[in-house]
């Protein structure tokens, strides 16, 4: 049985609050027309320190690691979709969060004004949660 370190574990576990913080923001911020900058400073400031260093992280010990460990190609290519794709949602937060915050600065209420926008962001960034928990699934408990 292979050990999940409890990088991994934290890092899923968190991954989950900032997803919740990051649909409150959204949803509330929608509804009430009030933009909680606070916790959006805390969440994408949790996803510059952490994930992206868990990244990096996984990225150099993943080479000697699971070198020896047969992996098969959807691991390879979820691996793959999950790393990129989370990078690229991770640029999305940080461009999605300041032209929110300018918005709603100037009253205006930016989710609601961009409802596609906004449900394109929130399901892609699902996207990238469902994959990370998939390939949690994969590495450490298949």
């Amino acid at each position: 049985m292979t050990t999940i370190p409890l990088y991994s574990i934290v890092t899923l576990v968190t991954e989950l609050f900032v997803t919740v913080g990051v649909f409150y923001v959204v949803i509330s911020a929608y509804r009430t027309g009030v933009f909680r900058t606070k916790l959006a400073i805390v969440l994408v400031t949790y996803e510059i320190l952490f994930n992206i260093s868990y990244m990096a992280y996984r990225a150099l010990s993943s080479s000697t690691a699971e070198a020896a460990k047969q992996v098969s190609s959807f691991h390879t290519g979820l691996a793959i979709f999950h790393g990129l794709f989370s990078l690229v949602m991770f640029v999305a937060l940080l461009i999605f969060m300041f032209l929110s915050w300018r918005r709603y600065r100037l009253g205006m209420n930016f989710f609601k004004n961009h409802a596609v926008l906004t449900i394109t962001f929130l399901s892609s960034w699902m996207i990238a949660v469902l994959s990370g928990i998939l390939f949690f699934i994969v590495m450490y408990l298949a």
